[in-house]
């Protein structure tokens, strides 16, 4: 049996641009997000996801936002090649994985303030 060609994208214009294209050959798509360091609950959506769509993304963003100053990102569980180990083993496996470096930048919008005027 062959193994499911699986597309990692990283960067959110070429992610988009891939979803269009599959829109357009009328596929369904369906988006199981999490945080990576996969475990069974995370592959059991993936199994589901296939039961209504015909594309499957997972996204493995751990997003600096959700932390606050005294929690370390630093310290959160990663292990990408695992997770991708992980979802080439889920039956019929995914399509593609979305993991972006940093979906915002942080340091340009750090503006603590609105101003309404």
């Amino acid at each position: 049996m062959a193994v499911k060609e699986l597309v990692i994208f990283t960067e959110k214009d070429e992610m988009r641009e891939w979803l269009r294209s599959m829109r357009s050959q009328g596929k369904t798509t369906g988006l199981v997000p999490s945080m990576g360091y996969l475990h069974q609950g995370h592959l059991s959506i993936v199994k589901e996801a296939h039961k209504h769509a015909e594309v499957v993304v997972v996204s493995i963003y751990v997003n600096p936002g959700q932390f606050s100053p005294s929690e370390d990102l630093s310290t959160y569980p990663s292990d990408f090649y695992g997770d991708i180990l992980k979802l080439k083993s889920v039956p019929g496996g995914v399509d593609a994985v979305f993991a972006p470096k940093n979906l915002y930048d942080y340091k340009e919008n750090k503006k603590s303030e609105i101003d309404f005027d």
